[in-house]
């Protein structure tokens, strides 16, 4: 059995999530008996999936979306990840380059998604990036003129 933490608050629930099924998966666990062992290792605001599972007849994805949305993890919460998403300059560019294409495939979900989808998603993000560079050329534009 592959050793696993308790959820703690500190912890990135995405990363969490995404252990406890790859041990899962190499511990050989039945699918159906994942809610189980999940349960023993979520902890403080995570254990609010009780309110669903009072007889255990929740699933797996049911409780991790449950859990997510409980915790504020949504698709704008990995949208403004990536918006933000920047390196240190510890960071080499292949670290970098990881970072974002995790935050990109958390935001995107391009296993998930149309190609139509992951476009629109693009598309407004880009004319959002737009407006506050016209926001700031309009503004850089009255500083100078002032000058």
């Amino acid at each position: 059995m592959v050793p696993l933490q308790k959820y703690v608050p500190r912890v990135d629930p995405v990363v969490f999530f995404l252990n406890f099924e790859r041990a899962a998966c190499a511990s050989v666990w039945l699918t159906e008996r994942w809610t189980f062992y999940l349960a023993l290792l979520l902890t403080g605001e995570a254990q609010a999936y009780q309110i669903i599972n009072l007889e255990g007849t929740t699933g797996y994805e049911e409780m991790k979306q449950f859990t997510m949305d409980h915790l504020g993890i949504d698709e704008e919460t990995h949208r403004l990840k990536f918006r933000k998403e920047s390196g240190t300059p510890r960071d080499s560019p292949k670290t970098l380059l990881y970072r974002i294409k995790d935050a990109a495939d958390r935001w995107l979900k391009p296993l998930e998604s149309t190609k139509e989808e992951i476009m629109e998603k693009n598309t407004k993000t880009i004319l959002g990036s737009i407006t506050i560079s016209n926001e700031e050329m309009v503004t850089t534009t009255c500083w100078v003129d002032s000058r």
